[in-house]
């Protein structure tokens, strides 16, 4: 397992080879929410007990890289669960664009349903940090508790289709943060 471990932390750090600390910025991340030996997950995100650990959880790449600042890469289909701690009207997510060639091409496009609720869509995004704004669906709007989150990307980036290394995963953007408001 610790070989696992340590195989993923090397192919995630090579995934990230290309960002700069400028990048990030003054984002609101906070620190990435660590359980376990060297396993984060961005804020606002869980996951059951039972996949803890795990380098997939559902197309989010968890962070296997102490204090990584980049936490998380996901597919061009994830399904997250976030955690809604008081009434809000909005879902706001943080992602990172990497500054690679790729994403200077092909802004990168995100839509997420919010508990099953129709898709909404924001476009178009080149390199760097943006928290995207969501309308949440009136009936959970004075709900508490864990809401599932489904994303889809526009850009299917694959790091060794573009010669950055050999990391085949099919990746849309780095998750770093899931809120209310």
């Amino acid at each position: 397992m610790c070989a696992l471990a340590f195989a993923g932390a090397l192919a995630l750090a090579g995934c990230l080879s290309g960002k700069k600390v400028s990048d990030v910025g003054s984002a609101p991340t906070a620190a990435p929410h660590v359980s376990g030996v060297l396993w984060s997950l961005p804020p606002g995100v869980v996951v059951p007990d039972a996949v803890r650990g795990a380098l997939d959880v559902e197309g989010l790449y968890p962070s296997t890289i102490a204090n990584d600042r980049m936490c998380c890469w996901l597919a061009t289909r994830a399904r997250v669960l976030s955690r809604k701690t008081a009434p809000a009207k909005r879902l706001e997510v943080t992602v990172y664009v990497p500054d690679y060639p790729f994403f200077h091409a092909h802004p990168q496009g995100l839509a997420v349903s919010i508990d099953g609720a129709p898709v909404q869509r924001r476009c178009c995004y080149g390199p760097g940090v943006y928290t995207l704004t969501f309308d949440l669906p009136a009936r959970m709007r004075g709900k508490r508790g864990d809401v599932p989150l489904a994303f889809a990307t526009t850009g299917d980036f694959v790091p060794v289709r573009e010669h950055v290394n050999a990391d085949t995963r099919h990746l849309g953007v780095v998750l770093m943060r899931v809120g209310y408001s």
